[in-house]
């Protein structure tokens, strides 16, 4: 919700939406201003004329009442149903006793005399009373008329003027829910947009720049993730290889930089196709490289994955009709959890230090070969240390 109140106060067209709800509002207001007004002078027009009208009418039944004359009375007030907006005359005596009435139904009908003791009145009409007095009250007149033309018209009128004031507001408020909606919509997408931005900057993070797999970032993040599986039991093996190309710098100097990138994309991609999908492999720095092998404890699967990482580096690599060849030295450790061990106290640093060594080991035997060092938990030493291991052990 604040974030949507921050983009309407940011909203080019804030100012003119905002200007159409005022005006929608002010002209509704004024137009029923004026409706009111008009109704109530008409009103009171209207008001005055009955009551003059029943003034008159009062002065001349008045002397027909006290004389008992009911044929006069009735005379008189047909005399004055001539108006056609009269809808109903009526006298009674002092006691509420009906004497004579004259109503008719409609402005176009003859008047007719009626004898119901209450009539209802209807609502396009206008009830007035008026006593009859001569010495004291004697009865009553009761005038109905029905509303003029002008207050029909006026009727009309502010019922058009409700009616637009009511869907100039929907209008308003359904071009408020539209920009509510869009802001929504724009904000939602943008989100989106931002989010996977993020993704690709944290993909891009990860991702070694040259070779397109792994950096050492990439590789930090997926070691983490292999360690805790084996602190949790849900692995039971880790093997973590380390590789650094012989010959390398030689190509590098002596060719260039971009005979030394090409040499190095080319062995990315060999050791991608040569990986199963459980595998990973990045590029730490330079010439060297870290593989994370999965099944690493099952004797023999390890040893053959390594014997194909040194035979497809040392294919040549073709680069401007020249032959580039390289090696690899390798070192491996393979760290496995008994199903009876408690754990292990070596880390990740000291796991990574136990490959170095193994690697360097496989330079100072030749070259273009690896070494492999297998850890383990077991009943007599749950805890071992990797490199008491590395030393007791020693390389195989």
């Amino acid at each position: 919700m604040q974030t949507l109140q921050q983009r309407w106060k940011h909203l080019p067209q804030r100012g003119w939406l905002s200007a159409l709800v005022l005006v929608s509002v002010v002209a509704g207001g004024l137009g029923l201003i004026g409706y009111e007004r008009s109704r109530s002078m008409v009103d009171l027009s209207q008001r005055r004329t009955t009551q003059a009208l029943s003034r008159g009418l009062a002065i001349a039944v008045v002397d027909h009442l006290v004389s008992r004359d009911f044929a006069s009375l009735e005379s008189h007030l047909r005399q004055a149903m001539a108006d056609s907006s009269l809808a109903l005359l009526a006298v009674r005596d002092s006691g509420g006793r009906l004497l004579v009435q004259l109503e008719r139904q409609a402005p176009d009908q003859e008047p007719r005399l009626s004898f119901a003791a209450e009539l209802p009145v209807a609502s396009d009409q206008q009830r007035h009373r008026t006593p009859l007095e001569a010495g004291g009250v004697i009865g009553s007149l009761e005038i109905r008329s029905w509303s003029t033309p002008t207050q029909q018209l006026l009727r009309q009128l502010g019922q058009q003027i409700a009616l637009l004031t009511v869907m100039a507001v929907l209008l308003v408020m359904a071009l408020l829910a539209a920009v509510a909606l869009w802001l929504r919509w724009q904000h939602q997408r943008e989100r989106a947009l931002l989010q996977s931005q993020n993704r690709v900057l944290a993909t891009a993070a990860s991702v070694d720049a040259l070779t397109g797999i792994a950096n050492r970032r990439g590789f930090e993040r997926e070691l983490e993730h292999r360690w805790s599986l084996l602190q949790r039991k849900e692995s039971s093996e880790l093997a973590l290889c380390l590789l650094d190309l012989d010959g390398f710098k030689e190509i590098n100097d002596g060719l260039g930089h971009d005979a030394g990138d090409q040499l190095l994309v080319a062995v990315a991609r060999r050791l991608q196709a040569s990986l199963r999908d459980r595998d990973f492999v990045a590029r730490l720095g330079g010439d060297e490289f870290v593989l994370l092998l999965s099944q690493g404890s099952v004797r023999g699967l390890v040893e053959t994955a390594l014997e194909r990482f040194v035979t497809v580096i040392a294919e040549p690599v073709v680069y401007d009709d020249t032959q580039m060849r390289v090696t690899a030295s390798i070192g491996c450790v393979v760290l496995r959890s008994d199903a009876q061990g408690e754990g292990f106290s070596c880390s990740e640093a000291e796991l990574l230090r136990c490959a170095d060594q193994a690697m360097y080991a496989a330079k100072r035997s030749g070259k273009n070969r690896w070494r492999l060092v297998r850890l383990g938990t077991t009943d007599s030493n749950p805890q071992p240390n990797p490199q008491q291991v590395f030393e007791q052990q020693g390389v195989e």
